[in-house]
């Protein structure tokens, strides 16, 4: 049980089954299991991760905040009441919008700390950098996941590298995998993940050969992909999973992960990955080649060609693979382990209250 005085309220855009979601559950579950009672608030009324948290003993709170100036001022007082009802004094932003609310926020309550967490090198526009980069004053401490993604618009002293964790225990079992060589790709549908390209790729690949890629994730290319993939006879290839709550089931089912984005920040799904011992192919993309080098996972370019030429590969060697991943396992599990991530938070929290 946490006997300090550190009170923690995670302010996110919203909860759906993103990578910065996930990693602010993650967060939570571990600060509640210390008897921290951290306070989770999302700005909009997505609640696509709510069972999660309400299973870790975590009661979502939502502002609901629409696009007006009124709903932001209410959203504001709404926030300061909750931060002194709770003796709030950590607040941990995450994604770009929530910082708009917490520097209203920290003028109703100066003695606030605001910690932020982007989750991406991109984090939209150049708009969005240039906001970041000049209100950073208003800020006491930024995260970054590498040394690679620091950049002028977060704060020059007060920038702390920690990476991005998961509980490996859940990964640890073994299972049977899918008798058809099965690539697995975790992610939002959204154009920023590049499925297309992975679509074309698989098409390129089905004329010569069987296999099977599972697309877990659902976004707004939905659409655009199911077609596509009817359209190009590939409905024996794709299977199309949609929001999942079950990863490390359909890790131990598959035999590669695959990740083609245009950019990234530290993806939660190749430390799934990582976790399963599941060989990775991905771009170099964010932090990613910050912490893995060519030998540990096969990088491609975002073409369909590279991508295609890639997976073949995968195929064609994939006993090699199999034992880089299973070498990749452990350093992963030294480097991002959810406890140990978990520690290095609290005591950056801890910093800030000295």
């Amino acid at each position: 049980m946490a006997n300090d005085q550190i009170k923690i309220m995670h302010l996110i855009t919203g909860l759906n089954a993103g990578g910065a979601e996930k990693v602010v559950l993650d967060l939570c579950t571990i600060q509640q299991e210390e008897g921290r009672n951290p306070l989770v608030v999302s700005i909009t009324g997505n609640k696509k991760l709510e069972p999660l948290f309400i299973k870790n003993g975590i009661t979502p709170i939502y502002l609901s905040a629409g696009r007006n100036l009124f709903s932001l001022i209410k959203g504001v007082k709404d926030l300061s009441r909750i931060v002194r009802k709770n003796g709030i004094n950590i607040l941990h932003c995450h994604l770009f919008h929530p910082l708009v609310f917490a520097y209203l926020l920290k003028f109703l309550n100066p003695s606030l700390k605001i910690v932020f967490t982007s989750h991406s090198f991109n984090i939209g526009s150049r708009v969005r950098e240039f906001i970041t980069w000049i209100t950073k004053g208003l800020r006491d401490a930024d995260v970054v996941f590498s040394a690679g993604m620091k950049s002028r618009m977060y704060k020059q002293h007060a920038t702390e590298i920690i990476p991005n964790g998961i509980n490996f225990a859940s990964y640890a079992q073994s299972g049977q995998k899918n008798q058809v060589f099965t690539f697995i790709c975790i992610a939002r549908l959204d154009r920023v993940k590049n499925h297309m390209m992975l679509l074309e790729a698989v098409s390129m690949l089905s004329k010569d050969r069987p296999f099977e890629m599972w697309l877990v994730g659902d976004g707004e290319l939905r659409e655009q992909a199911t077609q596509f993939a009817a359209e190009n006879g590939l409905e024996k290839h794709v299977k199309f999973l949609g929001y999942r709550s079950d990863i490390p089931d359909l890790l131990r089912q598959t035999h590669c992960f695959i990740l083609p984005s245009l950019w990234e920040g530290l993806p939660i799904s190749i430390l799934e990955a990582c976790a399963a011992s599941v060989p990775v192919i991905s771009t170099s993309v964010g932090s990613i080649p910050d912490f893995f080098s060519k030998e540990e996972i096969l990088y491609t370019d975002t073409t369909a060609e590279s991508i295609a030429q890639n997976m073949a590969k995968m195929m064609d060697h994939y006993d090699g693979y199999v034992e880089s991943a299973v070498k990749l396992h452990g350093k992963a599990h030294t480097q991002f382990d959810l406890h140990l991530i978990g520690e290095k938070y609290i005591g950056l929290y801890r910093s800030l209250l000295q």
